[in-house]
């Protein structure tokens, strides 16, 4: 009988040990829960505060309004050479081909399934009267001149000017759309034409396209940065080269001229004179 009880005071003290051993691990499992739980929150709390830190402090990125592609016709050109002989002077033995000032793009040919692809030249403006700017490489003369048209998508004739004189000099000239033209149409694409006759030889041009738009907002930059965030390649264009023109020797000046020039890939010309033609 005694050995009974011993027995049965054995089991209940066994019993009693597993259920305090089992309290004591429940009780340590749920701190080390909620240790866990705490650090977890608190990470989530720094990881929210950093994402608040960094929307803060970065600026979004720029998106550009989307603009209408201009028609790819297929026959425009941002460069020319000389054919053949030439009557007239040449100003500079580095450059010697007619270049338009004004960005190209590649676009798909969709009149075949081809692929191929063709070299679109179109640039846009948020002038009403714009100025398109041209590299000659020639002294422009009665014999030796250039002519510039301007038509919309119908081909219909908006403006026509001809440039005869550059006192004996060659280099980049403006060319204005006077404010006693009609105004370029918000969202209309036009078609620009320069030739350039050499007397001897048929003429040779470049042609593209231009549209009008809108800024989106005031925008405080100029140059190349105007141009990187509204597309807007016209403006800044023809700022600086006034600007260039007041003040020739500003090296600021200069070295953001070449910065926008470099920007679509017109390097080659950015040492090339101004010559003041935007009033004539």
């Amino acid at each position: 009988m005694s050995y009974l009880k011993y027995f049965q005071s054995y089991k209940t003290l066994a019993l009693a040990l597993a259920i305090a051993c089992f309290s004591s691990y429940g009780s340590a499992a749920q701190a080390e829960s909620k240790l866990l739980n705490e650090r977890v929150s608190s990470s989530i709390s720094l990881l929210n505060h950093s994402n608040i830190l960094v929307s803060q402090s970065a600026k979004p990125p720029i998106q550009r309004q989307k603009r209408d592609d201009p028609p790819n016709t297929g026959d425009t050109n941002r460069e020319t050479g000389a054919s053949g002989r030439s009557a007239c002077s040449i100003g500079s033995a580095n450059n010697l081909k007619i270049t338009a000032l004004v960005p190209t793009t590649q676009a798909t040919d969709q009149e075949n399934q081809s692929g191929k692809t063709s070299e679109v030249v179109w640039g846009l403006t948020a002038d009403q009267h714009p100025t398109f700017w041209f590299y000659l490489p020639y002294w422009l003369s009665s014999e030796c001149y250039a002519e510039f048209v301007l038509e919309d998508e119908t081909g219909t004739e908006i403006y026509k000017t001809t440039l005869t004189d550059s006192q004996n000099s060659h280099g980049i000239v403006g060319i204005k759309i006077p404010t006693t033209e009609p105004k370029l149409k918000q969202g209309q694409w036009y078609q620009w034409k320069l030739s350039f006759y050499p007397g001897v030889t048929k003429a040779m041009s470049v042609k593209g396209w231009v549209q009008r738009v809108e800024p989106e907002s005031e925008i405080s930059e100029e140059g190349v940065a105007f141009y990187e965030q509204t597309g807007i390649w016209y403006d800044p264009l023809t700022k600086l080269a006034q600007s260039r023109l007041q003040n020739p020797q500003d090296q600021e000046l200069q070295a953001e001229w070449e910065k926008l020039l470099k920007a679509v890939n017109l390097e080659a010309i950015a040492q090339e004179p101004i010559l003041d033609f935007t009033d004539k």
